[in-house]
């Protein structure tokens, strides 16, 4: 538990003074480029399908910060350049830790079974206190009252993620 929050600190810190922004609205979505040594150098260094490289929020597309009472989504559009596979984690902004709720572990990722992908190929993830109506597998469980983040990562990241040729969107207010 204590790792985790190390390493989550660390990875918030970084993305907060030296991460890239993808958003063209308020900063939202950004990404580590450099981690200090005694991290892992797959995490430090761009190696093509080796290792993991992450985009971090705590706000939604309009700067507000992620709120556990209320709905958001997220795409992820096509063609996901990771080679192994990618994954959302949230987090207790009080804590630092994984959000404790009543799921098993407060995340998703491409390998769920029964997660619905997009006739185009995308997958439309939600964040909020219950699952919308025939979303429950694309769904992670948010807490009412707790203020929330999130870590996007990409395991083998691939040469679009390096050039900026792709990028997650952003995290919505779902009305």
């Amino acid at each position: 538990m204590l790792i985790t929050k190390v390493i989550v600190t660390v990875v918030a810190i970084l993305v907060l003074t030296t991460g890239l922004s993808f958003a063209q609205k308020p900063p939202v979505m950004k990404m580590t480029t450099e981690i200090p040594p005694g991290i892992t150098p797959a995490m430090a260094k761009k190696i093509i399908g080796k290792g993991s490289k992450y985009a971090y929020t705590y706000l939604d597309a309009d700067g507000n910060p992620l709120d556990g009472s209320k709905t958001y989504k997220v795409n992820v559009p096509p063609n996901v350049p990771a080679k192994d596979f990618w994954s959302f984690t949230i987090y207790d902004n009080q804590t630092r830790s994984m959000l404790q709720t009543d799921e098993r572990f407060p995340g998703i990722d491409n390998n769920k079974s029964g997660i619905m992908q997009n006739s185009d190929g995308s997958y439309d993830i939600y964040f909020g206190p219950k699952a919308p109506q025939g979303k429950k597998n694309n769904w992670v469980q948010t807490v009412p009252g707790k203020g929330w983040n999130t870590i996007f990562r990409l395991y083998g990241p691939l040469e679009p993620w390096f050039n900026k040729t792709w990028r997650p969107g952003e995290v919505e207010l779902v009305q």
